[in-house]
């Protein structure tokens, strides 16, 4: 470790970044140690904890703009961020400040220091998620949150942000993601998603397959934990893009307003309805049916199938597996069937591109592969053979700022173009536009479609 810690925001920054290239190390006993020496921040707060593999951070959201509407001072964790690392942690709907970031850092370090002290390993104490998520707690506690919505980063069971003892466990729809350290099954990985879970603490589960929800169902028996299922213990019934009607097992919401488009974004909303239902059958929150409504119409989340701007029209969704290219393909062919798709494609490399690529290929017009700048995205050219099998017109342009200035320079207006594939790309599309540096970007005055 550095013989200091970091002194401000950018020595922060680039010490997390610094970590991040050890990669991913599972496991509580160390992320306990350096939190018992910094007082157990998360213990400051009342936690919901929600993991999943689809949806998770809009289902976060919601819920986190329900508390805020609900008079609770709120915090709110999540990942990735998509143009700065202060977007993970936010406290009443705003990030937090760089100097509130540095700070918060600056404790973190310094636990780690101590720990490190004690047990010398040879490699970092923490990892960059593991660091980043004592980093937000610390900061929870000293903007003296009430209730935090944390969203876990990688399967539940040995994420660093299962250290909180939440008051309701969340797992939004599973699916296959992260393999190589969730396993091969949906069961296997509905087990590590399960991990999250508490004896007595309501768990909601927005997963509607047979394997996942067997796996949950064992989990509440053996636990004695209330399970709330989705289509067995509530659902929604959708009346129109962002309209709905809620049913519970004891509550019904008629004509909920979601601020966030798409017919999945319903079914998140109605999982957040039920982790609210069961936290106000507990008597653990109280919260109104106006702070409900509320909070599903106001709710924000960047970056979900996001109309970027109307002249030309460009949407950015940070779908990246196929589950999530399934909802992105229904979205367009619901919405969109008069326009010509655009699909603007770059993937992690540890993500199934031919999956991907197979469902959404088809109501494409052309396609264009991609990277970032930073080069975090498999190399487009590798993606190049399978994309050419599935569609006749696929091209490789690595640039993507060059993609994006001839998108707004010829501003096709019978063309929609489509920026997917990885939250990342998705958050450099952002970054892009809002620096000024694309000529003809003028914001969306809507958000969806």
């Amino acid at each position: 470790m550095p013989p200091s810690a970091p002194a401000d925001y950018a020595a922060a920054l680039a010490y997390i970044r610094d970590l991040g290239r050890a990669g991913i190390d599972l496991g509580l006993e160390r992320v306990r140690a350096v939190a018992a020496r910094m007082g157990n921040p998360q213990d400051s707060f009342r936690g919901i904890l929600v993991a999943g593999t689809n949806g998770k951070g809009s289902t976060s959201a919601m819920l986190a703009s329900i508390l805020e509407q609900a008079g609770y001072r709120t915090g709110f964790y999540s990942s990735p961020h998509l143009v700065r690392e202060t977007e993970r942690i936010r406290v009443q709907g705003k990030d937090i400040s760089p100097e509130d970031f540095s700070r918060s850092a600056a404790a973190v370090y310094e636990a780690c220091a101590e720990e490190a002290a004690r047990r010398p390993l040879g490699r970092p104490l923490l990892t960059a998620f593991e660091f980043l998520t004592l980093l937000a707690f610390d900061a929870f506690a000293k903007a003296k949150v009430e209730a935090a919505v944390i969203e876990v980063g990688l399967g539940g069971r040995l994420d660093a942000t299962n250290i909180v003892e939440p008051l309701a466990s969340v797992i939004t729809p599973i699916g296959y993601d992260h393999q190589e350290y969730l396993g091969n099954t949906l069961e296997e990985i509905a087990r590590e998603k399960a991990g999250i879970s508490r004896p007595g603490v309501p768990l909601i589960s927005g997963s509607r397959r047979p394997e996942a929800r067997r796996v949950l169902l064992a989990c509440h028996r053996e636990q004695g934990a209330p399970l709330w299922q989705a289509g067995t213990d509530f659902d929604f019934m959708p009346l129109r893009d962002r309209h709905m009607h809620y049913a519970g097992k004891n509550r019904t919401w008629r004509d909920l307003t979601v601020g966030l488009s798409g017919i999945h974004q319903l079914a998140n909303a109605s999982v957040a309805c039920a982790a609210v239902e069961a936290l106000l059958e507990g008597g653990k929150l109280q919260i109104t049916d106006e702070a409900i409504r509320e909070g599903l119409a106001r709710v924000r989340w960047r970056g979900r199938l996001e109309t970027l701007s109307t002249s030309p029209l460009v949407l950015a969704d940070g779908a990246h597996n196929v589950d999530g290219a399934r909802v992105l393909r229904r979205y367009l062919e619901q919405y969109v069937p008069f326009r010509k798709i655009h699909l603007v494609l770059g993937q992690r490399p540890d993500k199934d591109a031919e999956g991907f690529l197979a469902v959404v290929a088809p109501i494409a017009a052309r396609i264009t592969l991609t990277q970032t700048s930073d080069g975090s995205l498999r190399p487009p050219e590798s993606l190049l053979p399978t994309a050419s099998k599935l569609h006749g017109n696929v091209v490789v342009e690595p640039d993507f700022e060059r993609i994006l200035r001839q998108v707004y320079w010829r501003k096709p207006a019978d063309e929609m173009a489509v920026v997917a594939g990885s939250l990342y790309l998705v958050g450099e599309a952002l970054s892009l536009l809002e620096s000024g540096r694309i000529e003809g970007y003028e914001p969306a005055q809507i958000k969806s479609l």
